[in-house]
């Protein structure tokens, strides 16, 4: 399955876990991922999907959603990128019949052409 994903050890450091701080849907979205990122068996889709529904409120870039929950931009940057990727891709990195080095080189190599073809604006 994918790498793991340690959380933030304090709240602190992690603001958004914090009820009163959680005025806004990206802010919300960002406690329930702290939240599930807890959970052993939390795929790397699942965590890409989900942060992926937190840039779309545009609210937060992918450095923010990092130093919020205690992760880096690029493993952010990384899993949204497998979110290009087709669903039946994403269904085999699910279930591990794909490692995540695997995903992460095939979706780079997607939005690598994507971008070259005009396709998709590299982030």
């Amino acid at each position: 399955m994918g790498g793991t994903w340690v959380p933030p050890a304090s709240s602190k450091k992690a603001s958004l876990e914090r009820p009163d701080n959680l005025d806004s849907e990206a802010k919300q979205m960002l406690a329930m991922l702290v939240e599930n990122g807890r959970r052993r068996d939390l795929s790397s889709i699942e965590e890409a999907h989900g942060y992926q529904q937190v840039l779309d409120l545009g609210e937060f870039t992918a450095a923010k959603i990092g130093k919020a929950i205690g992760v880096s931009t690029a493993r952010v940057k990384g899993r949204v990128a497998l979110t290009c990727l087709p669903v039946e891709v994403q269904d085999r990195i699910h279930s591990a019949q794909i490692t995540l080095t695997e995903a992460e080189a095939l979706a780079a190599r997607v939005l690598s052409l994507l971008a070259s073809t005009g396709g998709f604006a590299a982030a």
